[in-house]
């Protein structure tokens, strides 16, 4: 027994140099706060879009978090005046507190759309026939404490609400309803009931005033038709992934099924998105519940041995319940960042935002009232 926990130790921390020279250091904190934006860097920023676009840009309070932050929502939409209700997609960011590259990715492409409109033929008339929603910064309370300094940058995970006995923040993306019975590893479903875990799921489904909001908005506005949510980690060998809800079996009993419809609407997508002038993989589409063997086909060959027979797929993400209760088409778009990412700021934001914006625009090219 004490010679298989030998083993596990030194397996963990030869993974540890492995990742720590494949990815590189965690980025300082002066480095962050230079290039990411905080709450209030946010609402300024959103305050100015509307000020300055104000014939395509509305900014509205969708809800507040436990530390009575606002949780903004921004629609972009052409021909504002008119009223009319238009087919919707809506976008969030930064779900996760610890995710600031998505929080100036969601700005970047309202500002991208907001400076567009009027220029680009083909983007001024989608957005004269549909609209966009983004929620830039889902998670604003999150965010500041992970540029608190109390924590390492890139490290808070969860929102902060207090859970009892010095325990803090729900993750909200397993805050969604979810079956609990769906076949997960026992120790993910002691993380799941754990409040020192980052994956907390909270004491039941939509415990928090975040995912609250955001459901209930989308339960006001059924116009929205796809609905995306943006996601952020650290690897080396793969420009990131795309998901969406996958059937659990053959017989599944689920009221909607459109498996190979999303599987061909997201490989175009997925190929939008990928940045040709990264030499990692391009963006790849997770087609089955288990993804360890996307990533173990990916991965380079001295992280295959670290890597589970079984990843299966987390539970409680919006993207299972917006899908299975509201019949939306939803996805998850993973954006994995190298250690290149940080030392060729701004100009690696720059190119995230140029890259996404294609998939955006081919999203709303096939937007429709019924995509099935």
């Amino acid at each position: 027994m004490e010679f298989h926990k030998t083993l596990r130790k030194l397996a963990h921390i030869l993974l540890s140099l492995i990742l720590f020279f494949t990815l590189g250091c965690a980025p300082s904190l002066k480095l962050v706060k230079n290039n990411f934006s905080d709450y209030p860097g946010l609402s300024s920023e959103l305050a100015n879009l509307h000020i300055n676009f104000k014939d395509i840009v509305s900014v509205q309070p969708v809800g507040k978090t436990y530390e009575e932050r606002s949780i903004f929502a921004v629609r972009l939409s052409g021909e504002m005046s008119t009223r009319k209700i238009k087919p919707a997609l809506m976008l969030i960011f930064t779900e996760h507190g610890d995710e600031h590259d998505m929080t100036d990715l969601g700005i970047g492409i309202i500002r991208y759309l907001a400076e567009h409109y009027g220029k680009d033929e083909r983007l001024t008339n989608l957005l004269n026939e549909k609209e966009v929603w983004i929620v830039p910064m889902m998670n604003p309370d999150g965010a500041e404490y992970d540029l608190s300094g109390a924590v390492k940058p890139f490290s808070w995970r969860k929102n902060r609400r207090p859970t009892g006995e010095d325990n803090y923040g729900v993750d909200l993306n397993r805050n969604w309803e979810y079956k609990r019975d769906t076949p997960i590893p026992e120790n993910l479903v002691k993380d799941l009931k754990n409040k020192k875990k980052i994956n907390y799921a909270g004491e039941e489904p939509f415990s928090e005033k975040e995912t609250q909001a955001i459901r209930d908005f989308l339960l006001n506005n059924p116009n929205i038709k796809i609905f995306v949510d943006y996601h952020s980690g650290s690897a080396g060998f793969l420009q990131g992934g795309v998901g969406f809800p996958i059937p659990r079996s053959e017989k599944d009993d689920l009221p909607l099924n459109h498996k190979k419809k999303y599987e061909e609407i997201l490989e175009q997508f997925a190929r939008e998105i990928s940045n040709p002038k990264d030499k990692r993989p391009s963006f790849v589409v997770n087609k089955e519940r288990n993804v360890a063997k996307t990533v173990k086909k990916y991965a380079p060959w001295y992280i295959k041995p670290f890597i589970p027979k079984n990843i299966p797929p987390a539970p409680g993400t919006s993207g299972e319940w917006i899908y299975r209760e509201l019949g939306v088409m939803a996805l998850g778009v993973e954006i994995m960042r190298d250690r290149n990412f940080f030392k060729r700021l701004p100009e690696s934001k720059n190119e995230l935002v140029e890259n996404q914006i294609k998939g955006i625009l081919f999203l709303l090219d096939i937007l429709t009232e019924d995509l099935y």
